[in-house]
């Protein structure tokens, strides 16, 4: 249950090191928000069109998916490791992507 944790509760128990690694960089806190928005325009919001959304926001603003992917899966799930990202977000669902990605980006935006 610990592990799968994140998906049962709104409180999530972040692993220091790596918000420091991943969500707490140069940069970080825009394209969190650009990853935001660009979920809240899915029409549908499942693994393929997160993914889709992930990688074209990437590609968008010049920075390698796998860095969007682990801070995504460090704001989401509080860890460095999980499930797939894509299936443990629409598990997570919208809402609560939004508020979890929104607190990522409030803590990486009050750094930089």
């Amino acid at each position: 249950m610990a592990q799968g944790r994140f998906f049962f509760t709104d409180t999530i128990a972040y692993d220091r090191a790596a918000v420091e690694q991943h969500v707490m960089v140069e940069g970080m806190a825009g394209h969190l928000a650009a990853l935001d928005a660009a979920f809240a325009a899915l029409a549908t919001f499942d693994a393929t069109s997160t993914e889709a959304a992930l990688r074209s926001t990437a590609d968008a603003r010049g920075v390698k998916p796998a860095s969007l992917i682990h801070a995504v899966r460090v704001a989401t799930t509080g860890k460095s490791v999980s499930p797939g990202l894509f299936d443990v977000l629409a598990l997570v669902g919208r809402n609560e992507v939004h508020a979890r990605l929104r607190a990522a980006e409030l803590a990486a935006h009050s750094r930089y």
